[in-house]
């Protein structure tokens, strides 16, 4: 979770960041690590894409809230690929994830993954 956290962070200053792809599947990451990527993806200012695999990791509900409002203050943001296949997001997670995204205004695309999740 701390990893995951520190790059939340660098990647919030890299202010020319358009498309980001991170695969963190079988990493063990959990809800602090997740949720702290989605509050520094917020200050992404430039990003338009994420691609972000979450497959079989500890991710749960409040990391899923987190992403959501996060991604959701993204104002560029055009194009959301979640996929939290076999992790442990439950339906008060993927539901507040969509109340966040729903606030990400250029919002086109969004493709979410949840086979397999073990709430």
């Amino acid at each position: 979770d701390t990893g995951a956290a520190a790059l939340g962070r660098g990647l919030a200053k890299a202010v020319k960041l358009e498309v980001l792809r991170l695969d963190l599947n079988m990493t063990g990451v959990g809800d602090l690590g997740v949720s702290a990527l989605g509050r520094h993806l917020a200050q992404a200012v430039n990003l338009r894409w994420i691609t972000l695999n979450l497959m079989t990791t500890k991710a749960g509900d409040e990391a899923a809230e987190a992403l959501g409002c996060g991604l959701g203050q993204a104002i560029y943001l055009e194009s959301v690929t979640l996929d939290f296949n076999g992790s442990k997001i439950g339906d008060a997670g993927a539901g507040a994830l969509g109340l966040g995204l729903g606030y990400a205004v250029r919002l086109t695309s969004v493709a979410l993954d949840f086979n397999n999740t073990r709430a």
